[in-house]
């Protein structure tokens, strides 16, 4: 767990001074607990920040995180599992290699980097700046430039650049649109106008006196399937599977698993278990609210179930009944920088908490296994299809499958100052995912991109900002370019035309020998979602979305809100009160962002 800042004001050297990189490094100052780093170049307009947290930490109590020679500064966000295959220089050195393969290649280092990162390099003689992010996206990064005064400010997470007292904060009316539309705001945009996310596996560059360009280093593997049989194919699963996890592990002794208690998160256990890392514990969580459609404990049975079959040290939460969520919901809210529909931004953050009181500084998830290898049940595939209309492509059949909560047309009403074509933003947005995406096959291309896109943005946007708040670090195997790389050389037709469950066969075959008959035959449920809708949040409901709340901000029409309000009262849907949720997200980061600087 770490983070990185930066400032770089080649023509105003005043605007990265230490006084404008410390508020910076302050802002995100929970993704590095253990200790900092900080490289200033006051006469160039250079500044450079690193935060390390205990996941980080070595015997020698360095920053593995940060370099400087002669030649250039690494600060990086992340690990560099193949450091010694690329240089002779200890594995927890992780910034030390990277600067020495970036000294032998340039910029083409990052191809050869094996490891979820993020950094920057300063190389001094050249009075360069470069930002890299990875090639998917697992760790956050975003920048902002200022053309008018030639400032580029970057940061793990974008309060950092806030932070800095020259950045201009007005709300982008595509990154609202995109939050609106998916729930969730895809690179590059921001909710901020002046900031942007860096793309996944692209480069970042600044030279003394020119503009910022990027440029990717990374895109898809060709799909190359292989003709061998089934066995031969679940076999080389496994293999690569337990590769990449215990890449992964590294020398860790002590680890914890997200454990849902099906078959993604239940294989990430079976993996370490097999690898042999000796203290493995469990954390899963449920819900004891009562909820008329679903069952927001379900989890917990088949969790435990994992957990005796392996062996773990095994951890249940349970939120009561009368669980309150007001003395922690600010707090969680606040570290998304960008609203966020999903309610697992607040329940997530227990996972990681009861992690950390175990003294478990790394965990996995198994997010992202359903996506590489085994697709979708035929059940989602048969809501699905219906989603799509005759002549969309898997691009607009992905809008009307996740864009559910504000159609576009709902989003012409809600809206004060509506954008002209949402469907076209929305669009535009997905096509970046997923123009390099090649098969024959639609639902391929469709998971591979919601893999990429949900991936980063969403789902690992809400491990990550939640255990940081906790000091953990969450890695998710599956997630991976090397093991998205293997995939490609899996039959499409085997993983989605098949009319039963077998379509999960790579998997099932591959650990079907490691695990409990219960979790290979378990239906998929997905995380126990809960928009809090029985009262809990009135008090949030009632100083947000009153008409008084709404037109503060100046966002929504309050006409339109009190008919949202009214219609979610009244649902008895799965999903009852998610537009609600979505609205409070949306004016509580207002409220947050907007009018104050976030502490």
């Amino acid at each position: 767990m770490s983070g990185i800042v930066g400032i770089y004001s080649p023509h105003q050297p005043s605007l990265a001074q230490a006084e404008m990189l410390e508020p910076m490094m302050e802002a995100i100052s929970h993704r590095g607990t253990s200790g900092k780093s900080l490289y200033l170049d006051p006469d160039h307009g250079l500044a450079l920040g690193s935060l390390f947290g205990p996941s980080a930490v070595k015997n020698n109590g360095e920053n593995p995180a940060f370099h400087e020679d002669e030649r250039c500064v690494v600060s990086l966000d992340g690990t560099i599992f193949n450091a010694m295959d690329l240089v002779s220089i200890p594995p927890d050195r992780s910034a030390a290699a990277l600067a020495a393969c970036w000294h032998q290649h340039g910029r083409e280092a990052a191809v050869h980097l094996d490891g979820p990162c993020v950094f920057a390099v300063w190389e001094k003689k050249k009075r360069a700046l470069s930002i890299v992010r990875d090639p998917l996206g697992v760790k956050p990064l975003y920048w902002s430039y200022e053309s008018n005064q030639g400032l580029l400010t970057f940061s793990s997470e974008l309060k950092g650049i806030l932070a800095h007292p020259c950045v201009p904060r007005e709300l982008d009316q595509r990154g609202l649109t995109c939050f609106l539309t998916f729930g969730y705001i895809p690179a590059p945009y921001s909710i901020i106008q002046s900031c942007q996310k860096l793309f996944p596996g692209t480069i970042l560059t600044q030279e003394e006196g020119l503009a910022p360009t990027t440029s990717r280093y990374w895109s898809m593997p060709d799909l190359n399937p292989d003709p061998d049989d089934l066995p031969v194919q679940s076999a080389a699963s496994r293999q690569n599977i337990l590769a990449r996890f215990e890449a992964h592990v590294g020398s860790a002794k002590k680890v914890g698993v997200f454990l849902s208690g099906g078959l993604d998160s239940t294989i990430a256990l079976a993996a370490l278990t097999t690898l042999g890392v000796p203290d493995i514990h469990t954390f899963s969580l449920g819900l004891a609210k009562r909820h008329p459609r679903i069952n927001l404990a379900a989890d917990l049975p088949f969790a435990s179930m994992a957990a005796r079959h392996f062996g773990s040290s095994h951890h249940e939460i349970l939120l009561a009944e009368n669980h309150d969520p007001k003395e922690l919901l600010d707090q969680v809210w606040r570290q998304f920088d960008e609203p966020i529909l999903t309610p697992n931004t607040y329940s997530k953050y227990f996972l990681s908490r009861e992690a950390k009181r175990h003294g478990c500084d790394l965990c996995f998830s198994g997010l992202g296994g359903e996506d590489l290898f085994y697709g979708i049940s035929p059940g989602i595939k048969k809501r699905m299809a219906r989603r799509f209309r005759p002549g969309d492509s898997e691009l607009d059949g992905m809008i009307r499958r996740y864009g559910r909560a504000f159609s576009i047309d709902l989003q012409q009403r809600l809206l004060v100052e509506p954008v002209d074509d949402p469907w076209e933003i929305a669009l535009t947005t997905l096509t970046r995912y997923n123009k390099d995406v090649q098969s024959t096959c639609p639902l391929d291309r469709f998971l591979l991109t919601v893999l990429r896109v949900m991936g980063s943005e969403k789902s690992i946007a809400v491990q990550d900002r939640t255990s940081v708040l906790n000091q953990v670090e969450v890695r998710h195997p599956f997630q991976d370019p090397k093991l998205l790389k293997f995939s490609r050389t899996l039959s499409p037709d085997r993983k989605y035309n098949s009319e039963t469950d077998e379509n999960r066969f790579f998997l099932v075959d591959a650990f079907r020998r490691d695990l409990p008959r219960e979790i290979l035959e378990r239906e998929k449920a997905g995380y126990p979602s809960y928009y809090w809708n029985q009262g809990e949040v009135d008090f949030l409901t009632d100083l947000y979305l009153s008409p008084a709340g709404v037109e503060s901000s100046g966002i929504f029409r309050t006409e339109t809100v009190d008919e949202i309000l009214k219609d979610d009262l009244q649902s008895n849907n799965k999903s009852a009160g998610k537009r609600t949720w979505a609205l409070l997200v949306l004016q509580a980061w207002y409220e947050n962002y907007m009018r104050k600087v976030p502490n």
